[in-house]
């Protein structure tokens, strides 16, 4: 397989050297000097102390939203104790909006919601700090907040010294509202509204550094320019660049949301951003999803490694009173917590990268590298990767590999491989000299299983090579193949005997599938290597490969997976953007569209999907029987962010056609291309949001002529949501 290994750039302590060398690899851009980080208070040698390593412990927008309280809080404070987080590491107990009173007081002090705060904030200080834990807070440098609280902007002086007198550690200082918006979106390819925010936040920087208390500045303006500008532009490159000046940590990628996309689109951001990242200053990929329902266990793991690796604060932001046992193992677990807060304070880079995969690796500060495995894709898939190209002397003829997630020791003469589920990430301390005790260490091993081809519930050959990475013998290899209820798998195992080191060995087996059902199904077939060591025992290894079937739905409404439009009096179903907002059916009415009611557009009739709080678009890819001929195909849709994708369209003739299909945010500032702008839309708590704007849209496909449509697949991409397709 094809893949690309990226060249290892050298690492420098001097921050200027790093926020330069950022901004020419974002483009070219006039860079003016830097503030010095001694500014800052610092150690004997000059290293800022605020937050030497990557802050730890919890937000609460995400699961608490505008429902938080002081028990909620009290609550979270006891789990971090009972639970063994706050022993892990995890100290900061973060209040996100919401908690302020709509007012201020007779001073013009921000002061706490009366009912959902009846304490204060001081006294809920103080309950923190007897525990061992810190406080958070959150405002903004604007007017308002994000929900409509009096905020921080023109109050910096008042407010930092109310927050230091309270015994607040942190302050999120986010940007909000109409004002810097509409700023922000008349802004895009220049420096006006960065410049503008940049004032406003060496002005609350100065503030906080006036009161004397030290408290972790988190900088939002780098997030808040990407979700109206994106990140390839003049704004956000330009704040970039002054982040750093005035924050511990800087948000770099729009909200994360609770879902697999969100993730994966806040990493690929952030993996950009390494330049910028310093020992005391971090790059802030936003909040961890670990306990979350709509994430994965696996897509958890994945989430805590990789944010991990890239030395970014480690804020979960899920009901820690209810978390399960195995997503408390990860988030406890002490061997990845390790390289998070390595104290060399390195961001993990991308050193290798492939189709559906990369490579990360993180220096630490006693020598070894971490290194990690990521399988980006929907498959699963094997990766090879070698300990040079993770940055170590390639003279070397051992390695010792210390899987983090699994505590498996083995040994390697330099290549470092695994096969990863789709979603997965494997992660290894590396190291040069093995532990003190001297073993056992098993020579490393990986499965390569090429993905069968099946015709129908013909028996096709699946094909499991077993590959013997150390140093040493694997004796004994015996391989069994394990597939879904309804297959059948002739033989269960095979034996291969001894494997060589460096050497591979094939076992092959006869698979037969179930019947296939309509829609894209996935199926997983898993292999167990299991061997024998040279010094006694044994240990195993385990695959997969990932088996797709793509059968045509019978209309598009069968293939509807997302609940994106909600009746007012009954939202909390909903969740077009994972955060769990919708948009309202009365608004969309109200706009021209009805449940089930008929729109002509651009010479093509579309029908709105009928259900409402229930699945009515379709989300990712999926292949949809279609009828008609005519010359256009017609698609109403939104997105997440602005999205795009390759769908096919197949003729009855048998030929194809592939098609590229974007569809802009929702909630786009630019009516173009609109067909509708509802002017709310629903969150999990009712109607909110009046007087912005929330779109959907139509794109065109030009058909090929004379031709007769048999099925359309749509692109593989879930942030793309599609409400109706009409032919004409």
């Amino acid at each position: 397989m094809a893949y690309t290994v990226l060249p290892r750039p050298a690492l420098t302590r001097a921050f200027v050297v790093l926020v330069t060398a950022a901004l020419a690899a974002l483009g070219a851009l006039t860079v003016p000097q830097a503030a010095s980080a001694a500014t800052l208070p610092t150690d004997p040698e000059g290293t800022p102390t605020i937050a030497p390593t990557p802050p730890m412990g919890f937000n609460g927008w995400l699961n608490f939203g505008c429902n938080v309280t002081e028990d909620r809080i009290v609550a979270v404070a006891e789990a971090f104790v009972s639970k063994g987080l706050r022993d892990a590491g995890y100290t900061y107990v973060n209040l996100d909006d919401c908690w302020m009173a709509s007012t201020r007081d007779a001073d013009g002090r921000l002061q706490a919601h009366p009912t959902r705060f009846p304490h204060g904030m001081k006294w809920l200080a103080d309950h923190l700090h007897a525990r061992g834990l810190r406080f958070g807070i959150y405002s903004a440098a604007s007017a308002t907040t994000c929900v409509g609280y009096p905020a921080s902007g023109g109050h910096y002086a008042t407010d930092m010294q109310t927050f230091a007198d309270w015994g607040v550690d942190y302050l999120k200082l986010d940007l909000c509202g109409s004002e810097p918006n509409n700023l922000i979106a008349r802004n895009c390819d220049n420096t006006t509204a960065s410049r503008n925010f940049e004032s406003r936040y060496a002005e609350a920087a100065a503030a906080i550094r006036a009161t004397g208390r030290p408290m972790i500045l988190g900088v939002s303006a780098p997030a808040s320019i990407a979700w109206w500008c994106g990140y390839d532009n003049v704004s956000y490159r330009d704040a970039m660049r002054w982040a750093p000046k005035y924050g511990e940590l800087w948000r770099t990628a729009v909200d994360a949301g609770q879902n697999w996309h969100s993730l994966l689109s806040t990493y690929t951001q952030n993996t950009r951003l390494a330049d910028f990242q310093s020992k005391g200053h971090w790059n802030d990929a936003d909040m961890l999803m670990i306990g979350s329902s709509n994430v994965s266990l696996i897509e958890q793991q994945t989430q805590f490694t990789l944010w991990a690796a890239m030395a970014g604060p480690l804020l979960v932001s899920t009901d820690l009173t209810t978390i399960s046992p195995e997503s408390l193992r990860i988030l406890t677990n002490e061997d990845v917590i390790a390289v998070n807060q390595d104290p060399l304070g390195v961001q993990g880079r991308i050193m290798q990268t492939g189709e559906g995969y990369d490579v990360l690796a993180k220096p630490l500060a006693d020598g070894d590298r971490a290194v990690v495995l990521f399988n980006r894709s929907d498959v699963a898939r094997t990766i090879t990767t070698d300990a040079a190209t993770a940055g170590f002397d390639a003279s070397d003829r051992r390695y010792f590999l210390t899987d983090l997630v699994t505590k498996t020791r083995t040994e390697t003469a330099g290549r470092i491989a695994a096969n990863l589920p789709p979603h997965g990430t494997a992660i290894y301390r590396v190291s040069r000299h093995a532990d003190s005790d001297g073993g056992p260490f098993a020579p490393a091993a990986a499965l390569t299983i090429p993905a069968p081809k099946f015709d129908g519930q013909t028996p096709a050959p699946v094909e499991v090579t077993v590959t013997n990475n150390g140093t040493t013998p694997a004796h004994d290899v015996s391989v069994a193949l394990r597939a879904p209820d309804g297959w059948t798998v002739s033989p269960s195992s095979r034996a291969l005997g001894m494997i060589l080191g460096g050497a591979s060995t094939t076992a092959t087996f006869a698979v037969t599938p179930s019947p296939a059902r309509p829609g894209r199904a996935v199926s997983t077939l898993t292999a167990t290597a299991g061997y024998d060591l040279p010094g006694g025992g044994d240990t195993s290894v385990a695959g997969q490969v990932t088996v797709v079937t793509d059968t045509p739905f019978d209309n598009l409404a069968q293939a509807f997976d997302n609940i994106g439009s909600t009746d007012d009096s009954a939202p909390r179903a909903g969740n077009f953007d994972g955060y769990g907002n919708s948009y309202s059916a009365q608004a969309l009415a109200a706009a021209g569209l009805t449940p089930g009611g008929t729109l002509h557009h651009d010479g093509l009739s579309f029908t709105w999907p009928a259900a409402v709080g229930a699945a009515n678009n379709l989300t990712g890819q999926a292949t949809v029987k279609m009828t008609g001929a005519g010359g256009t195909l017609g698609f109403l849709g939104s997105a997440i962010g602005t999205a795009s994708g390759t769908g096919t369209i197949t003729y009855t003739n048998g030929s194809t056609q592939q098609f590229s299909l974007s569809f802009p945010n929702w909630a786009d500032a630019q009516p173009a291309d609109a067909v509708v702008s509802a002017r709310y839309r629903n969150t999990q708590s009712g109607p909110a949001n009046h007087g912005y704007y929330y779109r959907v849209f139509y794109r065109a496909v030009e058909l090929q002529p004379g031709k007769q449509i048999a099925t359309v697949t749509t692109p593989d991409n879930a942030a793309i949501h599609i409400f109706s397709i009409a032919v004409g």
